[in-house]
């Protein structure tokens, strides 16, 4: 049930829409409820083992060295080829493990998120999972619940709500349980609608289910942005270095290839394209992505200490690269709340 619907509705008419009451659902409707329309969850795409894995070789470097490795191998430089596979191998279990090792911390930090809420079921409060809320089930939120679901407000007591991380105003929005005027699709003007995501700042309030899971306003951005990937730009950085030394290094073989046929002609033609072909492996800096892969670890490592879970080792590069970081103050490195330090003046009683 879309919030722009709702917010022009009476109680009575949401009520009779969603086949429920002040009193909420019994249990079996509820159960059938959650057949139909699922878990209140929004599933991100799990992170598995091999995609952790596959993630390494998407380096061009690697692809380079790879070539260097199986060149050196094809004209007889078994040491060569088994020195390159070995900074291959070095470079993709290290940014395997730390990376991997980030994926599950983050896992851990997700389980001691609250999962629990307060429901009105046949008129008995309830505490029941998260991911069990259905439409039409009756919530009761207080000051430190995240909103679990999209709700239309049936009851409030000083009820405010800060609507952050959906619309980045830090001022927390008072809420109302009055049907609106007309009908709006901004959240921010949905002034009895209270959303998944959001948290309650202070008072009391009572609201009923009218929208779970992916089919919330948070779970609509999710599903935009789930679809987009990042290129960091270290990894951009990479590519573009990548590219600089294969054109250094083809541009040099063959202008090499050709001086030499042009003076010496056919004359032990096969023994110099060997070592051309040599010559472009050892041009290669091979230890290179081992070397930055160390260093990325040791950054990613002495973050853990501070409590900085870093995902993804290029993050760390990038995170060096900043040299002006802008951010919206209030609500963000602060906490958004006004406190009293001094009294300057020369009655502080009258003050």
């Amino acid at each position: 049930m879309k919030f722009s619907e709702c917010a022009t509705k009476n109680i009575e008419e949401v009520f009779r829409e969603l086949k429920t009451s002040e009193n909420g659902l019994s249990e079996g409707e509820a159960a059938n409820l959650l057949k139909t329309h699922g878990f209140n969850e929004i599933k991100a795409k799990e992170v598995r083992l091999i995609d952790i894995f596959l993630r390494q070789f998407k380096s061009p470097f690697f692809y380079l060295l790879f070539i260097a490795a199986i060149i050196a191998l094809l004209i007889g430089e078994l040491v060569d080829s088994l020195v390159v596979m070995l900074f291959i191998v070095v470079n993709v279990a290290l940014g395997f493990f730390q990376e991997f090792r980030a994926e599950k911390a983050v896992a851990l930090l997700k389980k001691y998120l609250p999962a629990k809420v307060r429901v009105l079921r046949e008129g008995v409060e309830k505490i029941i999972e998260k991911k069990f809320l259905v439409l039409g089930d009756i919530v009761l939120l207080e000051p430190g619940n995240i909103v679990p679901a999209d709700m239309r407000i049936l009851k409030v007591q000083n009820f405010l709500i800060d609507e952050s991380v959906l619309t980045g105003e830090s001022v927390p929005v008072s809420k109302i349980s009055q049907p609106l005027p007309k009908e709006t699709t901004e959240v921010f003007e949905a002034k009895n609608i209270v959303f998944a995501g959001t948290s309650v700042v202070s008072g009391k309030g009572e609201g009923v289910t009218i929208g779970t899971g992916k089919e919330t306003v948070f779970g609509e951005i999710t599903k935009i942005i789930s679809g987009i990937t990042r290129e960091s730009s270290y990894e951009k950085e990479l590519i573009d270095f990548s590219k600089i030394i294969m054109k250094i290094v083809v541009s040099t073989i063959v202008v090499l290839f050709l001086i030499n046929l042009f003076i010496r002609g056919t004359t032990n033609f096969f023994t110099f394209l060997f070592f051309c072909i040599a010559l472009m492996v050892s041009i290669l800096p091979e230890a290179l992505p081992v070397v930055v892969t160390f260093t990325l670890s040791r950054g990613a490592l002495k973050m853990a200490k501070e409590k900085v879970v870093v995902k993804r080792l290029s993050a760390v590069e990038d995170l060096g690269d900043i040299e002006v970081l802008c951010i919206d103050k209030t609500g963000t490195i602060t906490e958004n709340k006004l406190s009293l330090e001094n009294v300057n003046s020369s009655d502080k009683e009258k003050c």
